[in-house]
């Protein structure tokens, strides 16, 4: 009686696991964030294998703001294989910095109880990523007396700041 090996067509694929899909947030300051956790698991009768990333982006890398797909596949010694994927989306959630111009004072226009003031400095907008709107609510006509300014930035994610002056 001797030992019969089968053909590797017959021995199933190796199992592989992909993790679930996972969501986080940028880190501090970045347009993405690296994550560490992005690994499948797998086991097999043989007891050597080899794991690959067949696409998108390995553990321990940066990952942008977006959705990334990983592909990995599993083979075992007989040449068998089978794969898995999963996504790991990272969404912006760092609201940019605004700082406001230096307040200012003028006197009134000539015989107007206000005065007409068009350019009021530039505030400083920063954000980890790029795609910015800048707005302020100016009234254009500033009556005597104190007005109060409030610039607002908002990035492509919807995060917004705001910063007041007078």
């Amino acid at each position: 009686w001797a030992a019969r090996r089968w053909p590797s067509s017959w021995a199933p694929p190796p199992p592989i696991t992909c993790p679930a899909n996972q969501t986080a947030g940028t880190d501090p300051g970045e347009c993405g964030a690296v994550r560490s956790d992005a690994t499948p698991s797998t086991s097999d009768n043989c007891a050597v294998q080899s794991v690959t990333l067949v696409s998108g982006l390995p553990s321990g890398g940066f990952f942008p703001v977006g959705t990334t797909t990983n592909v990995w596949r599993a083979t075992d010694p007989s040449s068998n294989s089978s794969t898995c994927s999963f996504t790991i989306t990272i969404k912006d959630t760092e609201a940019p910095a605004v700082t406001c111009p230096p307040a200012i004072t003028k006197p009134n226009d000539p015989n107007q109880c206000g005065r007409q003031i068009d350019y009021l400095g530039n505030a400083l907008i920063q954000d980890n990523c790029v795609g910015l709107d800048f707005t302020n609510d100016s009234p254009g006509f500033f009556p005597i007396g104190t007005t109060t300014v409030t610039y607002t930035g908002t990035d492509n994610a919807g995060n917004s700041s705001t910063c007041s002056m007078s």
